[in-house]
């Protein structure tokens, strides 16, 4: 075995440790959260929780996605200066696109918009302080992937947040005799903060960033060039996830909504594993890219394989454990677990013919990538809207399933057609031109 693929092999390895030991422990703060705080407030909490994370993805306007693209040679030259001026620009970017959405959400409390019905304040209103935070997060952690800090990258998001999240939360309980969806916003904008502030003292401390006055010139309308195309891809990516929650709020109240976060927190393990392989996948793949057809397609088939093991393997076994599973949750409904099946294969058939997303967003086609998932989640949202009045949560699952596969055979077409590759392309490659 040659040393490029021990290595490829150990970093998958950490990988599927550090994400799969991540969704555990959020699986493990989401039952924990689920039985503190009853579904209506679980509920809520979810809708909060998804609203601060698609902000944050929305106000870095994709500058954590384009440090792949504009920061690899000052990144193994360790020019904190030029890396600093990058992370300043989108930061006070990500300032000012954060009031915007605050004032936004604001209006909406005030004017008694839907979403936020109830006594007091939703949530959502205390999860805008969270987003400049977690945006800034997001673009430190994009530099130590790129520096291929794998475990400075991850580890804290995906291994400590849950942990302290959870601790916290219980501590309150504890002490208090209650918990309520404000307060639990309340304590993961206090632990995002947390890491932001640890995240940003290593980066300088390890020489990846200089927070002085610049010295050289910016290029802003470069960088949002190619930032803001990435930053649509991941918010569409986003949105597929999230649209179910936003439209089972609005439909159905926050007791669907937590049944439903259950079953999709449980998806999660699947998805995680997909999401594993697209992060580490990710910074080879604009190298690939430069080398021509032969690399594109034997890294593919490489991943091909670790994705397909993964996700058969991981959504199997949670198919076959998935009523023990909700029974955790306090939501081991039938309803609950068919929405669970539905969503699990939909997920798995993505995660197979999903690498597609990943080479044709870096190799020039992100406009046909942020088509096919701008149609993808109209379709979702159409078919959520006739299934959740008949089938309530499973209709959303069905919705989001049928979804998913339409998106992932339109981009592997776009990808044979682009590419001349398919996911399930052989190692055996000759050289050919690439054309557009």
């Amino acid at each position: 075995m040659s040393a490029q693929s021990v290595n490829l092999t150990r970093h998958s390895m950490f990988m599927m440790t550090i994400f799969i030991g991540g969704y555990f422990l959020l699986y493990g703060m989401n039952v924990v959260l689920a039985r503190i705080l009853g579904p209506m407030d679980y509920g809520n909490y979810k809708v909060a929780e998804a609203f601060f994370k698609l902000g944050a993805i929305i106000a870095i306007m994709g500058g954590a996605n384009a440090v792949s693209k504009f920061l690899v040679e000052q990144i193994k030259q360790r020019d904190a200066e030029r890396i600093g001026n990058f992370v300043r620009f989108y930061f006070v970017l990500a300032l000012v696109v954060s009031v915007l959405i605050s004032g936004f959400v604001f209006w909406g409390n005030e004017a008694d918009f839907k979403l936020f019905d109830g006594k007091g304040y939703h949530p959502v209103l205390l999860a805008t302080w969270i987003i400049p935070i977690l945006a800034a997060s997001s673009l430190v952690c994009g530099i130590f992937q790129v520096s291929k800090r794998l475990d400075l990258a991850f580890i804290a998001p995906r291994i400590i947040n849950p942990i302290l999240i959870t601790i916290l939360c219980v501590s309150y309980y504890y002490f208090f005799g209650s918990l309520n969806g404000q307060i639990a916003i309340g304590v993961a904008l206090l632990v995002e903060l947390s890491i932001l502030i640890w995240l940003f003292f290593k980066s300088r401390s390890l020489g990846l960033m200089s927070f002085g006055k610049p010295k050289v010139q910016s290029k802003p309308a470069t960088w949002l060039k190619v930032s803001i195309p990435l930053m649509i891809v991941l918010v569409m990516q986003t949105m597929m996830r999230q649209i179910d929650i936003y439209m089972i709020e609005y439909m159905s109240g926050e007791i669907a909504v937590g049944h439903f976060a259950a079953a999709q927190t449980i998806m999660m393990a699947t998805g995680t594993a997909r999401v594993a392989v697209y992060a580490l996948l990710t910074p080879m793949a604009v190298n690939a890219i430069k080398d021509g057809y032969a690399s594109i397609a034997a890294l593919n088939w490489k991943f091909m394989k670790i994705m397909f093991i993964s996700v058969m393997l991981i959504g199997g076994l949670t198919a076959v454990f998935g009523h023990p599973i909700l029974a955790l949750f306090g939501h081991d409904t039938e309803l609950a677990y068919r929405a669970l099946i539905y969503l699990i294969f939909g997920t798995i058939l993505h995660s197979i013919l999903g690498l597609p997303a990943v080479w044709l967003q870096y190799s020039g086609h992100e406009k046909t990538v942020m088509t096919v998932l701008v149609l993808s989640i109209v379709l979702n949202g159409g078919l959520n809207a006739i299934l959740i009045p008949i089938f309530e949560i499973e209709g959303a699952a069905i919705s989001t399933c049928i979804s998913l596969i339409v998106s992932s055979v339109i981009l592997t077409i776009k990808m044979y057609t682009s590419l001349k590759i398919l996911p399930w392309s052989g190692v055996e490659i000759k050289e050919r031109v690439v054309t557009n």
